[in-house]
């Protein structure tokens, strides 16, 4: 007997997205949601939205500079994103992410890598906080 199900189709990608990400130590302030809601109000795509992932616990067991994940003594995670089928909506939906970011600033620190936002300058330390500096020539 087998339990394994059959694989899913290989489905073609139909629409773009743009991603960001940050880490908050510190509970969000009303600003911060508006700039939230007003990211919401404004995205477009069924697939847009916000993601919350809480932190601490084990997570702030090991000390930053043990491992590459630096961002350990962040409260929660979030990411956001717009997705779009049409080439036409791309500038705004990236606008639309990247001004959240802007807004969302004061209130978070660092970016996760396995959320790549091209809007990143200066990566390294974005991702790796302090840790990046251990590694460059």
């Amino acid at each position: 007997m087998s339990f394994l199900l059959a694989p899913d189709p290989v489905l073609t990608q139909r629409s773009s997205n743009q991603f960001s990400s940050g880490f908050a130590r510190n509970p969000f302030p009303d600003k911060a949601i508006k700039s939230m809601r007003e990211f919401l109000e404004n995205v477009e795509g069924k697939d847009a939205g916000f993601f919350f992932l809480n932190l601490g616990g084990s997570v702030n067991r090991k000390l930053p500079k043990s491992t590459a994940f630096f961002w350990r003594k962040a409260k929660f995670y979030l990411e956001w994103n717009s997705s779009w089928i049409k080439k036409s909506k791309a500038a705004k939906n990236i606008a639309v992410v990247r001004n959240t970011c802007r807004k969302l600033q004061p209130f978070i620190v660092g970016s996760y890598i396995n959320v790549p936002d091209q809007g990143i300058k200066n990566a390294g330390p974005v991702y790796y906080g302090t840790n990046s500096l251990d590694y460059e020539e």
